[in-house]
């Protein structure tokens, strides 16, 4: 999925003490009479204002009361867990990310062109749409940091009737792709990917893998069919390390991808097309470090393989994958098994010949399982191998 799940919603109530003046104090003396000039005394309560109203909601007059809200970009979640699904609404704010989120408010709904609120249901198939004429909401922000943010919704939609949302919320937070970025964000790369005489739709995927300081492997991919000059993105969280997180997005005048918070290390930073790891580079990390590297995939470039497979044995996986692992290129150290970053086809046992196109010139070593055979890559040709099963 594209949007993962958040923390569960915390809402902050907010006291103050109230001070009260005493009354005036009379002093009695022996004799005459005499009234005392008093001072007045301010003593604390103890009491406080109650709690703001917790977040509170229903949709078509069924109870919503969220206990997860996410914020990545300006694509806000509401979630409330219905078994074992959820339900959901969620919007796209119309901004552009800065910096400090704090402060910012939104009055949005009543006309057309404001965005369509998504309603979603796990026991119905499709989502409910609700259009910018049929809802009214404002949507502030008060408070925010790296990774979170609090706020207030006042939400009433007339289609479907039955619906609103209101209330303060505290919500996870992730910048979108094309946020500013900055020390919290680092050690990150980030880059543009160029694909010259692109297609209409691309499959792209931008991603790393090598091995951090501590001696740990790290690795994560972001990727998607792409339409170019289209606004996308999507995310993908490093399964080794949660905070760090992948982008790739598409906007009207760029492809780019941005790692951020990785682990300082050795790395392979790469993108793919079409499953073929196309472009990459090896780079070095130390803590703080802000990198920008940009690719340029080039299919005049690209050649293709045609790969004969040993013939299969019982002993055989039914399917199995064929790599073209780079040959005296500047790769770090990736340790056994590295050579499935480098896949480009899955092979079937009862498969005779693999070919697959847009291999960037130069040698590869191509590996499935224990077969394996050197081969050469030349732009605009197609080159031959067949693989020696080792005994």
């Amino acid at each position: 999925m594209r949007f993962r799940p958040a923390v569960v919603i915390v809402f902050v109530a907010l006291g103050c003490q109230d001070k009260k003046p005493a009354g005036p104090l009379v002093s009695e003396t022996p004799g005459p009479a005499v009234m005392a000039e008093s001072t007045a005394v301010t003593a604390p309560s103890t009491s406080r204002p109650p709690d703001p109203p917790p977040l509170d909601g229903s949709i078509e007059g069924k109870p919503f009361r969220p206990q997860a809200a996410s914020m990545e970009g300006w694509f806000v979640v509401f979630r409330q867990k219905e078994g074992t699904g959820e339900t959901t609404i969620q919007f796209l704010l119309p901004a552009q990310e800065g910096a400090d989120l704090a402060g910012r408010e939104w009055t949005v709904g009543g006309k057309v062109d404001d965005p369509v609120l998504v309603i979603t249901r796990p026991n119905r198939k499709d989502p409910t749409d609700v259009f910018g004429l049929d809802y009214t909401m404002s949507f502030r922000l008060t408070k925010h940091t790296h990774d979170s943010v609090e706020g207030v919704v006042d939400l009433t939609a007339k289609k479907p009737a039955g619906t609103f949302l209101k209330g303060p919320f505290k919500a996870t937070y992730r910048k979108g792709p094309t946020a500013p970025l900055g020390p919290d964000d680092a050690p990150y790369v980030r880059g543009k990917i160029q694909v010259k005489g692109a297609k209409k739709t691309e499959k792209l995927a931008a991603g790393y893998v090598g091995i951090g300081v501590d001696g740990k492997p790290y690795s994560n991919e972001a990727g998607f069919p792409i339409d170019v000059g289209t606004d996308l993105s999507s995310n993908a969280e490093s399964p080794q390390h949660p905070a760090q997180i992948s982008w790739l997005a598409t906007t009207a005048d760029a492809i780019t991808y941005r790692h951020l918070n990785m682990p300082p290390g050795d790395y392979l930073v790469y993108v793919r097309r079409d499953t073929v790891m196309s472009a990459w580079k090896r780079i070095k990390l130390q803590a703080g470090d802000q990198q920008t590297l940009d690719f340029t995939i080039d299919p005049a470039t690209t050649g293709e393989v045609a790969v004969t497979l040993p013939d299969s044995d019982a002993k055989d996986p039914a399917e199995t994958t064929l790599a073209l692992v780079p040959l005296k290129a500047d790769l770090p150290e990736l340790g056994l098994g590295s050579e499935h970053y480098f896949n480009v086809a899955t092979v079937k046992m009862d498969e005779k010949t693999v070919k697959v196109s847009g291999i960037p010139a130069g040698k590869y070593r191509a590996v499935r399982g224990t077969d394996e055979a050197e081969i050469e890559v030349v732009a605009g040709k197609s080159a031959a191998v067949t693989l020696v099963r080792k005994k």
